[in-house]
């Protein structure tokens, strides 16, 4: 088992607010990476980040295993992301997603938002030729 070596009084979800204090990520991915991992931090939060082990992260993972490829490969990245910081501080968390995988996400069907984005593209010419005459 794998665990960080950091001070026993910093907590996972204190350690995680200053990783996304000093990041330089945009406010929606802070938002993002906030709302994936909030059900280890309310799991796990008030625990010293010496907490986060192989063995808690594996079993974050295996609570996500029924949700989408995509929503799961987001909160493996998150996850990935968070556990460099401490490393980058001193602090040894570098190996703790090693033989992790994404999961594969195939072909995404197309969205009617695709359409539209689509049709904007296109011009009004090429949707409705008699437009062009006008």
């Amino acid at each position: 088992m794998k665990t960080t070596s950091a001070s026993p009084s910093l907590t996972l979800s204190r350690a995680f607010e200053q990783f996304l204090e000093v990041s330089s990520f945009a406010r929606r991915t802070r938002e993002s990476y906030a709302k994936d991992l909030a059900s280890l931090f309310a799991e796990c939060g008030q625990l010293p980040i010496t907490a986060l082990t192989t063995d808690v992260i594996q079993a974050f993972l295996a609570r996500q295993e029924s949700l989408a490829p995509a929503t799961y490969n987001r909160r493996v990245t998150a996850l990935r992301s968070f556990t460099r910081w401490p490393r980058a501080q001193g602090w040894e968390a570098s190996a703790l997603l090693d033989g992790i995988e994404r999961k594969p996400e195939g072909k995404r069907a197309r969205r009617a938002a695709d359409r539209i984005r689509l049709a904007e593209n296109s011009g009004p010419t090429r949707l409705c030729p008699v437009l062009a005459d006008l």
